[in-house]
């Protein structure tokens, strides 16, 4: 049985191992799977227009146990999976501020909570980021990548929290007009 813990961030509200209702079938919504380093699919990861941002939705298996940093990078391309993502990019920050939650001069547009994979791997979250617009940011000009880090992010160390390597990636693709 899954314990319910609410994380609360200056962007998001983070649930953790708690099913959400569904969305409203009035705003749009895409999915991306989630590749680990070696290629499998290991979960997806359900992106939601909300009325101001999107709502992330990660449902993933076979994650290390411990916190995990998520941000979303520029390129939606996880295909060098075996070279730990480096296609993604850097993190999506059109306004070029800091990076983190937790920085005076933050935070970017890409930065969200972290996650917390459970002892057998699991890990479902929901949240919403106000400054990751659903068109505008997520899908258009080719889409972006979620990229799930080994570490958590301590949301002030420059440039990506101290969250170490890449271990796992979802690529957003560009919206079909």
């Amino acid at each position: 049985m899954f314990k319910s813990k609410v994380f609360l961030t200056s962007c998001a509200v983070l649930a953790l191992a708690v099913p959400s209702a569904h969305a409203d079938e009035d705003f749009e919504t895409t999915k991306a799977n989630i590749v680990n380093t070696q290629g499998q699919i290991i979960g997806t990861i359900t992106a939601t227009e909300a009325v101001e941002g999107t709502v992330l939705r990660i449902e993933a298996k076979d994650v290390p146990e411990g916190w995990h940093a998520l941000h979303v990078h520029q390129v939606s391309d996880c295909s060098d999976y075996t070279e730990g993502f480096k296609l993604s990019g850097s993190h999506l920050n059109p306004h070029s501020r800091q990076h983190g939650f937790l920085n005076e001069d933050g935070y970017e547009n890409g930065d969200l909570p972290n996650v917390y994979a459970h002892a057998d791997g699991t890990v479902m979250a929901e949240m919403h980021s106000h400054l990751l617009e659903y068109d505008d940011n997520l899908l258009d000009n080719g889409g972006t990548a979620i990229i799930m880090h080994e570490s958590a992010d301590d949301m002030k160390t420059q440039p990506i929290g101290g969250a170490g390597a890449r271990i796992a990636c979802a690529a957003f693709n560009e919206m079909e007009d």
